[in-house]
């Protein structure tokens, strides 16, 4: 990612942090800062915040929620970029699924943001207006016998819908700004990624390109600070059943516990 390579996005810096789950399973936070100089040298601001054709172009080369054709692509986006709903997606709800899918069909890459205009009682009600609008089709989109097969109209017509209606509703949101991938219904339940990282990676990734400053600095703050209750509680559980032997099997019993763990990640970075 930091290769600069030709007719690619350049970046100039990054932060991740490698969390890890269960038996010490990792999987990689970070942050990509775009380079400014590669910015300015496409003829775009070097804040992209400012400039919104250059946020969607950019999008448009580094991420995507397509289903593609081509082989072995498709079958990796199918194997570890589709949603399946778990109990881990109502942690937080009892209702919608807490990573947002099914996500909504769109047309095209669009940026989503609060509304400007209006009083506060025109906003609030515009804004009942759009949620209702998006409610009705996400249920929809949840239903077992959806179409697959359904282009970006059809769908509208079937949750009976006026395009320009959706269209302000998917653009709109109450606080921040953000994009909106081109998708649509059968790729509902895709992931966002990246073509050639997925390729290398071949395993389940979350590509975003965030607006805020405020959001990407609360989010790497959280993950720095984040503890690993899952990998600490593993270790306990290995002592529990260690603690009566002699001190040096107990550290061999919980230093192999580590080792697995970090067999795991080994295993997953290859």
């Amino acid at each position: 990612m930091m290769k600069q390579g030709k007719d690619k996005v350049n970046f100039g810096n990054y932060s991740y942090r490698i969390e890890f789950q269960l038996r010490g399973l990792p999987h990689v936070h970070g942050v990509l800062w775009i380079d400014e100089e590669w910015l300015i040298n496409q003829g775009f601001s070097p804040n992209i915040d400012d400039c919104e054709e250059a946020a969607l172009r950019i999008a448009e080369e580094l991420v995507t929620v397509e289903i593609p054709e081509e082989e072995p692509l498709r079958s990796i986006v199918l194997q570890v970029q589709k949603h399946k709903h778990t109990a881990t997606c109502r942690k937080r709800t009892a209702h919608a699924c807490r990573f947002g899918f099914p996500k909504l069909p769109s047309e095209e890459t669009i940026i989503a943001q609060p509304l400007s205009e209006g009083t506060e009682g025109e906003q609030k009600e515009t804004y009942k207006k759009y949620a209702d609008i998006l409610s009705k089709a996400r249920d929809y989109l949840e239903g077992e016998s959806v179409n697959e097969d359904l282009s970006y109209y059809e769908f509208l017509k079937e949750i009976a819908v006026d395009p320009e209606d959706y269209l302000a509703a998917l653009q709109t949101t109450k606080s921040g700004r953000i994009m909106i991938l081109k998708r649509s219904v059968k790729e509902r339940f895709i992931n966002n990624y990246n073509k050639e990282w997925l390729l290398a990676w071949n395993a389940n990734m979350d590509i975003q390109i965030s607006f805020d400053a405020y959001s990407v600095i609360s989010y790497i703050i959280a993950y720095i600070s984040k503890d690993e209750p899952e990998v600490a509680k593993k270790l306990m559980e290995t002592y529990r059943q260690v603690k009566d032997l002699p001190s040096i099997d107990q550290f061999k019993a919980c230093l192999l516990y580590t080792s697995d763990a970090a067999d795991d990640m080994q295993c997953v970075d290859l």
